[in-house]
């Protein structure tokens, strides 16, 4: 998502209701999404749809599709040009 506001919203908001923040690095590879989401078991994906040239909403949808993120129960998008299947950030509010 690199550095914005919302990031800090949502690690604050995590750690306050006690659940566990995963930091996943902006230029990590699909592989390695895969791997650190599904290593900690994130239940919640917060992240924009695009960052520089990576387009995480492809990503992610590719992931899921291919039923390699069992325990993603929702993403949060963070921006605009969101799929259909994540919340919008600004809902959140």
């Amino acid at each position: 998502m690199g550095n914005r506001a919302e990031w800090v919203i949502a690690a604050v908001a995590v750690a306050a209701l006690g659940a566990t923040v995963v930091a996943v690095i902006t230029w990590c590879a699909p592989r390695e999404v895969d791997y650190v989401l599904n290593h900690s078991r994130a239940r919640l994906l917060v992240c924009s749809a695009r960052y520089i040239r990576r387009d995480y909403a492809q990503d992610i949808e590719a992931l899921r599709v291919a039923g390699r993120l069992p325990h993603l129960q929702s993403v949060v998008g963070v921006g605009a040009l969101l799929p259909p299947t994540w919340t919008p950030w600004t809902v959140l509010l």
